[in-house]
């Protein structure tokens, strides 16, 4: 699958899902001898997903790369402008508040 995918297909349709297939197939295979490649054409414009975020900041800290620290900002500024669950900080129970 690795190897259909290396190679760009016809007038790179789809390009983007290509490569981004191939960076999800990575995590069951050498994960750490193929991360860095499968990675790299995203750097200039790295997808923002939590997925990818994700896997990007493993990859660096596996192979111990020095944009570490810059992929685990992304990821905790990504993380950080989530949303909330839906009823986080709801409870069932009201509370009475005794003065």
């Amino acid at each position: 699958m690795m190897t259909a995918l290396s190679e760009p297909f016809a007038v790179g349709a789809v390009d983007e899902q290509r490569l981004l297939m191939v960076a999800s197939l990575i995590r069951v295979a050498d994960f750490p001898g193929l991360c860095r490649g499968a990675i790299a054409p995203f750097e200039s414009h790295v997808p923002w997903t939590q997925g990818f975020l994700d896997l990007r900041r493993t990859c660096y800290a596996e192979t111990s790369d020095r944009r570490l620290a810059h992929a685990t900002r992304d990821l905790v500024e990504f993380v950080s402008r989530e949303p909330l669950p839906l009823g986080t900080g709801i409870t069932t129970t009201p509370t009475i508040s005794r003065r």
